[in-house]
């Protein structure tokens, strides 16, 4: 039995209410003494990483690839807008690096061969917070330091990640509540000039130094825009109550 304590975090519920919980020991039946102990249960952390695409890939931690590449298997990140176009990706995030098997596939199903109807934004959607816990922990006793391959591809570390909780347009400004994901989740309160719809409630953007990265499903292209850090809830409430 492995025993940890999970720092406070919030959870988001099906119904979409946010609400705090307080930090507390966990438990896992992580060691069976009676099989093949700690290195069986490292090899069976490794298949489940693999499985979840995790192994080579740092968004994985935080944010389910939710497609399966159809020429090689792998597990991939996959946008789809309403009109049928799409695209893959190996990670989300700067710099966007497209699957190369299907770098130059637009829409494997072009909506001229498909019921229009059934057509309909498709986008990656955060892991559940103990399934972020369990990766963690099989990522630690793997040896897996997914920063520092990040690092070395790409010249510098992922951004983190956020969900958007709430997004409200103002006459000249969107003002966003964002809960980071990760270990110790909190909620930032930031505004920009510009969002397109397509980045609503439930939506994953990268949060770096003075702006968000985000997917833009009108464009079906990765963006940027700067933002401006609001400091806490109640000046947040202050800024959008105006435009209300």
């Amino acid at each position: 039995m492995s025993k940890f304590f999970r720092n406070s975090f919030y959870r988001t519920s099906a119904n979409g209410v946010t609400h705090h919980v307080k930090g507390h020991t966990v438990e896992r039946d992580i060691w069976d003494r009676s099989t093949n102990g700690y290195a069986g249960w490292q090899e069976e952390g490794l298949a489940e990483l693999r499985k979840l695409g995790v192994v080579s890939t740092a968004s994985a931690r935080y944010v389910d690839p939710n497609a399966t590449c159809p020429v090689c298997g792998e597990r991939v990140y996959f946008y789809q807008n309403g009109f049928g176009s799409c695209v893959f990706f190996d990670e989300i995030g700067p710099p966007w690096p497209k699957h190369p098997c299907t770098a130059s596939v637009s829409s494997p199903h072009a909506a001229a061969d498909a019921d229009a109807s059934l057509l309909t934004d498709v986008q990656p959607a955060v892991r559940d917070d103990d399934d972020i816990e369990g990766i963690r922990e099989r990522l630690l006793a793997a040896g897996i330091d997914h920063d520092f391959g990040y690092r070395k591809n790409h010249g510098f570390a992922p951004w983190k990640f956020a969900k958007v909780l709430k997004r409200i347009k103002g006459p000249e400004q969107v003002y966003l509540a964002l809960l980071t994901i990760g270990q110790e989740g909190k909620r930032v309160y930031v505004s920009c000039v510009a969002l397109p719809r397509s980045v609503g409630e439930q939506s994953v953007v990268s949060i770096g130094k003075g702006s968000i990265s985000y997917f833009d499903l009108n464009s079906m292209e990765p963006h940027e825009v700067a933002i401006w850090r609001i400091p806490n809830a109640k000046t947040f409430i202050e800024e959008i109550a105006p435009v209300q």
